[in-house]
């Protein structure tokens, strides 16, 4: 549970300032605003069919490592995209497919762990993913006075090494299915 408190906690430390964010980054129209964002959305949906998808080849543990590790790269190079419009895009395209694409690996991990328990852990799990949206919005908006918008995915790479960090410790295999 705490994986996904701290991954989504991370990302919405900036995806609740999304709009400023991008406009600090880089002047933009409000037509050009709104299609940067628009891009950024079909990036979240290419990236939840790819995380299912990178679920059933490389394993739910793997593709979560994979995509906290690329989301925290991502999150790392963010600020020095401002004033090139086109590596932000790229940036905030990758966030979102490696943000998105962490709920299906994620939930299939929970359900290989504990199996029978997997209605009550998918619960609490998308209980956590609310808690991490509200925190990391709030967190956010407190930090946006010290960081300014421009850095605030460096404050949110935190929350996502954590993550990481998190995955790393918690070693225990799945348990095997019984035979029936």
């Amino acid at each position: 549970m705490g994986l996904a408190l701290l991954y989504f906690t991370g990302i919405f430390v900036v995806t609740a300032y999304m709009g400023p964010v991008q406009l600090a980054l880089n002047p933009l129209s409000p037509g050009g605003l709104s299609a940067l964002l628009a891009g950024i959305g079909a990036a979240g949906l290419a990236g939840t069919l790819g995380g299912g998808w990178a679920a059933d080849q490389l394993g739910p543990r793997r593709t979560i490592a994979l995509l906290l590790s690329c989301l925290l790269v991502t999150m790392i190079a963010v600020p020095w995209t401002a004033g090139h419009l086109a590596w932000t895009a790229v940036a905030f395209a990758v966030w979102t497919v490696c943000g998105f694409g962490l709920m299906t690996p994620q939930q299939s991990r929970l359900a290989e762990l504990a199996f029978t328990q997997a209605p009550l852990l998918l619960s609490l799990n998308a209980s956590m993913v609310y808690i991490g949206t509200a925190l990391g919005s709030a967190i956010g908006g407190a930090a946006i006075p010290v960081l300014g918008f421009e850095r605030l995915a460096w404050l949110g790479a935190v929350f996502v090494a954590a993550a990481l960090l998190t995955l790393a410790v918690n070693t225990a295999p799945p348990p095997r299915p019984r035979p029936r």
